[in-house]
């Protein structure tokens, strides 16, 4: 059974090739490149802190970070991973403020 750090490592990876170069997700997330290539390599599994800094660079911040671990694990069991959902436009801390009675 895989952890969180191989699902995490599977969706980064993912990511990686998909999105382009780990120097622009160095650059959007400010994590130096030899350190996401180290957790790409598993040498590394990076703090929790940087794993979510990473998946937020990505466009997977606050709760969408579990969509992004889902991602690496339906990678490691050979299933279509899951169509990412686009971000919420309204922030939900204020969804109260404008809600009509």
């Amino acid at each position: 059974m895989a952890d969180f750090d191989e699902y995490f490592r599977a969706a980064l990876l993912d990511a990686v090739r998909e999105r382009g170069a780990q120097a622009r997700l160095s650059r959007d997330s400010g994590i130096g490149t030899s350190y996401i290539n180290n957790i790409v390599k598993g040498r590394d599994s990076g703090s929790e802190a940087t794993r979510r800094s990473l998946a937020a660079a990505l466009g997977f911040s606050g709760r969408r970070y579990e969509d992004f671990l889902e991602v690496g694990r339906a990678l490691l069991e050979g299933r279509e991973p899951p169509s990412p959902e686009p971000p919420s436009l309204v922030d939900e801390s204020l969804a109260d403020f404008f809600r009509v009675p």
